[in-house]
Formats: structure tokens, C-alpha cells, sequence
């Protein structure tokens, strides 16, 4: 993690009262105007919900959709609409507008007539900016930069965290996978932090620097690519999509799950991060009457599906904020806002499921029902100079084998085992961890890293439970320690012996004044976070299976020291 201050700043933000007028007083359907109805009501939400706004239907109902809002086709550019949709959205708990920016130039004027409209100066304002379609039609940066500068982060109604103006970036993965987006980036600011950077400095209100949302999400589902995860970095916070459907019939219960998984390692990769994890909820997914870009896409919507999806939302969620796809997304199918949709009326009933959502309790957050054991090594030893096929730039910083981990009651007793390698029988690593290694004998991780620290969560109740942790494993060399911090408080100190593979208690519940040597690391690794992702991406392994660590492999490697004999055996292993 960057050595900076945290930047998990949304707590104690938000759940601000919300002041609203009812619908204004105004026949869509006959165009006659009618005595307005301003009589001010106030809405205590509890999640603050933000929802994306897309302004480029005026020309795409009857050429790319044929459904039916409730107010009647319409253009953003018609005022009264956007007052109707803004008094709508306040009276059901929606307390932010995320306006669809950056597909193209005609987006400057889109955003301007958008602001002529009265009520928008009574609901907060953040960008949804889809900005690797810059880079996908070769656009010019610098001018929409200017624009989100001078006519957007400047209001004074828009969506700040600790008066940092949100910016919310929309697919943003294009610019660290695509080569032409990649080469573009090099060749004109230097790399992508650069890139970040300046957009950081550029778009800093009265010293405030942006904070900023990355919508990297979607690629949780199958882990997080290489370059993603590293390219999530650059922001402040996460959030996800609509779960990336398949072409054809994607059933909800699959979806769901789906869509369940991306969350659960957002906000893993939140945690381990020190980022936000903000998601995205939606009530489905139809492309199959869009024309135009429409690929065949079904998940099946339903304002039930909607709630189901607030409930994991709240669930996941690192802060009381949920965005939603969408409040008008009529050509994809994802849409709250009243109307009919292929035949359906579906009045309000999205809304109902959006305002229930903001205003009824939330559980507490997911974090606060686990618990971070540390493992905080005296220190590390450079994996290559030990292995003398490793280079250094793909060396890990490694300390100790592990294999198992074991809570264990006052009377001895087993509150739970933990196949350590495994991630669905493991606890969740955040910290000085590598890849799994696996055989039919054991599956084990390395423990240390750039750090010296491994950091890992235990449910709260179980660790409640238990009086002692097991470490089952084995370290690189004879002097490897480490302290025992439960909750960031120290509870006892382990020696690891290089004598095959061992159990190691550590006392969970008596603070131990046992001192230990400040933690050292190899000299030859550049950066903590570019070293471990390198090292994460490299995992060695072999084919040769022994229950113990021995000096098999030493045969013909006469030059190694005991350390290289000891590595080796012990990789032999995976």
C-alpha cells in the first residue's frame, strides 16, 4: 500500500438529510401546465445512493429502443423533464446524479442544458465519466479535462467526500490492457501514475485533490488481471458494473452469484488496498430490442432482483454509499426510472425498492465482523539468493511455508482448521502473502513479503472462540521470527526452527513483552508494491514431492550456501 495517509475517507460522509419539493406540477402527457406543488419534505436516508444518468436518448427511442417512460420520450435537453426526473430521485432516496460523461464533444453542451434545469441546483452532481472512449476515438484530452475542471468540479453542488470532488470513472481497465491506449499514455504523459497525476493536479478544487472511483469491479469475477490489479491502485476507491453478461439468457440465480463474487473480492481487494469499495446494484440486464449496439443480452429484471441486490450491496459495501445502473439506461435494460418496459408497466416499483433501500437500517460493516492477525517477521530473505534460478526482479521477499492454520479453544479444542493454499478453506490473506503451491500431499503459501508482514482476517466470533493459533509450516532460514498481533495488538513472539515441517503456538489472549529484531528486507528489492506483484506473478514451481525439507536437491550444487539447499528442498515440496 502507498506509504500515504488513508484514503478511505467516505465514513461519517454522508446519510445527509435530503430537502425535495413533490413532482412538479406538470402534465407530460397533455403538455398543460399546472399550479406547482412546492410543499418541501425532508427524506433521512441512511445509504446514500447515487444513480447513473445517461443524457443521449433524444435521438435513440424508435432507432435504437422502443420502450415507454411513464413522462414520454423526451430529450435531456428539455428542462422539465430533468426537474420531474430530479424531483423523482429525491423523493425515493437518490441523493446523487451520476452524469454520463466523455463519449464525445456534444457531452459539453449535453452537461450545460442539463444545468439550465433549476432542480439540478438542489441534488448533487458527479461525473460517470467514460473516459477510455477518449482513447478508443483518439480524441484530444486536454479539452475534456478543461471542461470537468471549469463546469463540473467547480459547482457547488457537487459531490464531494471530505470536500474532495468525487470522480467516477467508468470501464477505466481500457487504458492499462489496450496497446494503443498503453502507447499513447507512454508517448504523451510518461505512463499511466503520470497520467493520474496530472489528472490528480489538474482537477484539485481550492486544494482539495479528487477522489477518485475506479470502475475495475467486473474483473473481480475471475481475479483481477495482473495490470488491473496494479492499475486499481491509482484510485480511491472501486466500484463494478452490471457483472459483464453473456450474449443470451444469463438466469438471475447464476447472475446473482455472479454478481455476489465480484463484490466479495472488490471488497477484499478494497481491504487489502486501503481503498473504498462503493458498489454498483442494478434490477437487470435486456439488450436484445437495442439495434444499435445490442448484443443479445438477458438477465432477467425484477424490482425483487434489485432489492436482492442492495441487500449483498450493504453487505459488501466499506462505506454507506451504493451507486445504481441506472436511472435511465432504457437502451440496455437497466433502467428505474417509471415506465413500460417490453410491454411491462412497471410504475414505480423500482423506486419503491431504491427509497426502502436508503432509508431502512443498515448492518454494520463487513469488516467489523473479522479480525486481522499479523505475523510480523524479524525478516525476510531475497528469494534469489537462495535459488540461483530466480533473477531479482522476479525474487520474493519470502519467510515462511505455511500449510495450516488451526484456532484452538483453552481446552485444546478445535474452533477451526484452515488449509492454508486453499482459498475457499483459507482466511483471507491481505498482506505478505504469494501464490498457492499445491500437490497431493499439501497445499502451502509463502509468508513475508516486501513488507515482512502477513496480514490475515479471522471471523470475529471464532476468534472470540480461541485461546491460541497453530502455524504449521517452515521458515527459509533457522533465524526467522515473528510477533503475534491480533487487532493490532501484539500477543506473543514465534521462533521457527529449519527442522521440517512444525507446529507453532502463538498465546491469542496474553500480551507478551517479548522483544524482536527490527524488521530487515533484501536491499535489492526497488519497491514494496512493484516487487510483490512481480514476485505474485512468478510463481515457481516443481514436480518433486517430499513430506519433509531436506537437501535432496543440493546433488550437483555444491556452490549453494545451506540456505539455498534449504529453499530448494522445501520447494521441492509444491
Amino acid at each position: 500500500m502507498r506509504s500515504q495517509p488513508s484514503r478511505r475517507r467516505f465514513l461519517g460522509a454522508t446519510s445527509a438529510t435530503l430537502l425535495f419539493g413533490s413532482v412538479d406540477g406538470f402534465d407530460y402527457r397533455s403538455k398543460r401546465r399546472e399550479e406547482r406543488n412546492r410543499r418541501d419534505q425532508t427524506l433521512n436516508p441512511n445509504l446514500d445512493v447515487g444513480a447513473v444518468y445517461i443524457p443521449f436518448l433524444g435521438d435513440k427511442w424508435g432507432k435504437c429502443i422502443d420502450h415507454h417512460p411513464a413522462i414520454g420520450q423526451y430529450s435531456i435537453t428539455e428542462t422539465d423533464v430533468i426537474n420531474h426526473h430530479v424531483n423523482q430521485m429525491l423523493q425515493n432516496g437518490i441523493s446523487t446524479v451520476l452524469f454520463n460523461f466523455g463519449a464525445n464533444k456534444r457531452d459539453f453542451d449535453r452537461f450545460l442544458k442539463f444545468r439550465k434545469a433549476k432542480r439540478t441546483n438542489d441534488i448533487a452532481i458527479e461525473i460517470f465519466w467514460v473516459i477510455h472512449r477518449i482513447f478508443q476515438r483518439n480524441h484530444d484530452f486536454a479539452p475534456f479535462l478543461k471542461f470537468v475542471r471549469d463546469e463540473m468540479v467547480s459547482l457547488p453542488n457537487y459531490k464531494t467526500v471530505n470536500d474532495r470532488p468525487v470522480v467516477n470513472f467508468w470501464a477505466p481497465g481500457y487504458l492499462a490492457l489496450n496497446e494503443d491506449a498503453t502507447r499513447r499514455i507512454e508517448n504523451e504523459w510518461g505512463g499511466i501514475d503520470k497520467l493520474f497525476n496530472h489528472i490528480r493536479n489538474e482537477l484539485t478544487v481550492d486544494g482539495n485533490e479528487p477522489f477518485l472511483v475506479g470502475g475495475i469491479g467486473s474483473w473481480a469475477f475471475e481475479g483481477f488481471p495482473n495490470a488491473i490489479e496494479q492499475f486499481g491502485r491509482q484510485f480511491d476507491a472501486i466500484t463494478s458494473w452490471v457483472g459483464n453478461p453473456k450474449a443470451g439468457y444469463n438466469p438471475w440465480e447464476r447472475h446473482r452469484k455472479k454478481v455476489g463474487e465480484i463484490f466479495r473480492r472488490s471488497f477484499w481487494y478494497a481491504i487489502e488496498n486501503d481503498l473504498e469499495f462503493v458498489p454498483m446494484v442494478f434490477p437487470g440486464f435486456d439488450d436484445r430490442p437495442n439495434d444499435c449496439w445490442g448484443d443479445g443480452r438477458h438477465v432477467p429484471r425484477s424490482p425483487k432482483h434489485l432489492a436482492e441486490l442492495f441487500n449483498l450491496a450493504k453487505k459488501y459495501r466499506t462505506v454507506d454509499r451504493t451507486y445504481v445502473a441506472t436511472w435511465n439506461g432504457w437502451p440496455e435494460g437497466h433502467q428505474i426510472e417509471p415506465g413500460t418496459f417490453s410491454g411491462q408497466d412497471y410504475g414505480t416499483a423500482y423506486l419503491d425498492v431504491v427509497k426502502e433501500a436508503a432509508t431502512s437500517d443498515l448492518p454494520p460493516f463487513r469488516i467489523e465482523s473479522f479480525v486481522p492477525v499479523t505475523l510480523a517477521f524479524n525478516k525476510t530473505v531475497a528469494e534469489h539468493e537462495v535459488n540461483p534460478d530466480k533473477s531479482p526482479e522476479n525474487s520474493r521477499d519470502l519467510a515462511f511455508r505455511c500449510s495450516e492454520l488451526e484456532l484452538l479453544a483453552a481446552d485444546g479444542k478445535s474452533v477451526a482448521t484452515y488449509n492454508v493454499g486453499q482459498p475457499a478453506a483459507e482466511p483471507h490473506f491481505t498482506e505478505g502473502v504469494y501464490n498457492t503451491n499445491q500437490n497431493d500431499q499439501r497445499s502451502t503459501r509463502w509468508l513475508g513479503g516486501p513488507t515482512t508482514r502477513t496480514q490475515m482476517y479471522f471471523e470475529h466470533e471464532l476468534v472470540e472462540k480461541a485461546a491460541e493459533l497453530r502455524v504449521r509450516g517452515v521458515p527459509i532460514t533457522d533465524d526467522i521470527a515473528a510477533d503475534v498481533l491480533v487487532d493490532r495488538t501484539e500477543m506473543d513472539h514465534l521462533e521457527f526452527e529449519r527442522n521440517g515441517w512444525q507446529n507453532y503456538l502463538a498465546d491469542l489472549r496474553a500480551t507478551t513483552t517479548t522483544a524482536t529484531t527490527p524488521p530487515t528486507t533484501s536491499e535489492s528489492v526497488p519497491t514494496a508494491k512493484t516487487t510483490q506483484q512481480q514476485a505474485m506473478a512468478a510463481e515457481a514451481t516443481t514436480t518433486t514431492s517430499v513430506d519433509s525439507p531436506g537437501f535432496g536437491l543440493l546433488t550437483g550444487l555444491g556452490a549453494l550456501t545451506l540456505g539455498a539447499g534449504q529453499y530448494l528442498a522445501s520447494e521441492s515440496d509444491d
